[in-house]
Parts: C-alpha cells; sequence; structure tokens
C-alpha cells in the first residue's frame, strides 16, 4: 500500500529515536503474551513510551485476551485494537485514511466491576461482556486507581470489601472528582 515499514524485534529503546519520523506503530502481540510477565511488563513500557511521545499506536492480538490485559495494562485502552487474524485491507485503509478511531474499536459502554470476590466479580463480566465493556478490579485502591486512569461509564461496587470498603472507595471519588457526578445505589 506504500507505506514506509521499519521493523523493530524487541529493540524496543528505540521509540524515541523512530518516534520524530514515524506516524504509527503497530505492535504484533506474541500468542503466550498472557503467560509471560516480561512481555506484559514490556508491553506496558512500550504503551507509555508511544504515550510520551503523542504517538499512534494499533495493537493486534488475540480477542480473548484484549479485556484481559486492558485490566492488566489500563493504557491500551488509549489505543485502537485489532482482533487477529487481522483483515489487512482493513489495517491498510485505516492507516492510509488517518482513521485509527478508538471509537470504532469500542463503541461499547464501559463498566468497571469492583469485587473482593474474584469469581463472581468474573462471572458478572460474562454475563455483561457482550453488550458492555467489563474490567474487574478485586479492591478498593485498584478501584481508585483504575478510575483515576480510566474513564468509565458505571461502577458496580461491592459495599462490603477488606481494606476500602465500597462507601469509602465512592468517597474518595467524590473527593478526587469534585465536578464529576457519582451516584451509588445500595441494594
Amino acid at each position: 500500500m506504500g507505506f514506509d515499514v521499519e521493523i523493530m524485534t524487541e529493540n524496543f529503546e528505540k521509540v524515541d529515536e523512530y518516534s520524530e519520523f514515524t506516524d504509527t506503530f503497530i505492535i504484533y502481540l506474541p500468542a503466550d503474551i498472557m503467560d509471560s510477565k516480561i512481555r506484559k511488563s514490556e508491553l506496558a513500557d512500550f504503551c507509555e513510551r508511544i504515550q510520551e511521545c503523542d504517538g499512534k499506536l494499533i495493537i493486534i492480538g488475540e480477542k480473548k485476551y484484549h479485556h484481559d490485559l486492558d485490566a492488566i495494562i489500563p493504557i491500551i485502552d488509549n489505543y485502537c485494537w485489532f482482533d487477529r487474524p487481522v483483515d489487512v485491507a482493513q489495517l491498510g485503509n485505516a492507516i492510509k485514511n488517518g482513521s485509527i478511531d478508538l471509537a470504532s474499536q469500542s463503541e461499547k459502554k464501559r463498566i468497571l466491576i469492583v469485587d473482593d470476590d474474584a469469581s463472581y466479580a468474573g462471572m458478572v463480566r460474562e454475563w455483561i461482556k457482550d453488550i458492555y465493556r467489563a474490567d474487574v478490579v478485586t479492591a478498593g485502591m485498584q478501584a481508585i486507581t483504575f478510575l483515576l486512569k480510566n474513564k468509565v461509564d458505571l461502577v458496580l461496587l461491592d459495599y462490603e470489601m477488606p481494606v476500602v470498603d465500597g462507601p469509602q472507595v465512592l468517597q474518595m471519588l467524590r473527593h478526587r472528582n469534585r465536578p464529576q457526578r457519582i451516584y451509588l445505589l445500595y441494594f
């Protein structure tokens, strides 16, 4: 399609050097990305470096890992994701037309599920994942950290959790985000 392409293989230190003349970075995730803490850490570092240089990034990976990686590395949400196998024509056209639009990749409303019972939270996520983009955290402080870095449309918040419970999370959110309206329904 006429693109000038430079291939980087596990030499991500060159991101800063390439960012001066590169419009878009594409990272093709290995199939075993979820099995390697080192690779996940490298991916997080890579995404942060791209963000620091205001670059565009397309991530290509297994559909089944998208939400799991997004929960572990929230910065991924800032970039365009293409499920594998990739329609190369669609990818090329997105790059060529400059239409790397995050909204087109994820038009679903985003819900954060906060519950110290990981199996229950996972079950709720499974129920709603086809309709909503659902993220799970299992502690109150994780919820605060996640919400400071990500925008969500709704938070499903457990009332009773160890260390920081639901009402304390709500209080911290209200304190940090004065202009934002936060509603909590107790059942």
